[in-house]
């Protein structure tokens, strides 16, 4: 964390500031976002946290590879990634993997709305949405494209 490694005895105590950094080598990471929301990142991975509130949670994925699994989402709750190329906000309980690199999102179970195009980090989300649901995939290009399907049993 910040280019600090974090041992066995940071569990539970570690917690990311707005700007702060994650990041993984061959290890992987998981963090706590809201009660009842993961973020598990994976290796070669980074994650920025732009807005940690309980209520307006919001990261950003520089690089690599996270899934967020979404067990209690309260209506309170506003959880979004930013990637390159647009934002994602949860809308539903489920499973989502975010990947930096190919600049992809999906969603395995759940509901998300995906504003394409060049947001500013954590400002909230503005333009045309994309609602992306269970078994389908979106790329980011910048430019509001359609959800396509992809094979869970693969991914």
């Amino acid at each position: 964390m910040e280019g600090e490694a974090l041992s066995q005895r940071s569990v539970g105590q570690a917690s990311l500031e707005p700007g702060q950094i994650l990041s993984t080598g061959a290890g992987k990471a998981e963090m706590l976002l809201t009660p009842g929301i993961f973020l598990r990142l994976d290796g070669n991975s980074e994650v920025r946290m732009i807005s940690p509130s309980l209520t307006n949670t919001v990261v950003a994925l520089d690089r690599g590879r996270a899934e967020i699994e979404v067990d209690e989402l309260h209506k309170q709750n506003r959880i979004v990634v930013d990637q390159k190329g647009g934002q994602t906000q949860l809308l539903k309980g489920g499973l989502y993997e975010f990947n930096a690199n190919a600049n992809t999102m999906r969603v395995f179970d759940g509901k998300a709305a995906v504003v394409e195009g060049s947001t500013q980090a954590g400002a909230p989300l503005a333009g045309k949405v994309v609602e992306v649901k269970g078994d389908r995939e979106l790329e980011l290009t910048g430019e509001a494209t359609r959800p396509t399907s992809f094979n869970k049993s693969e991914a």
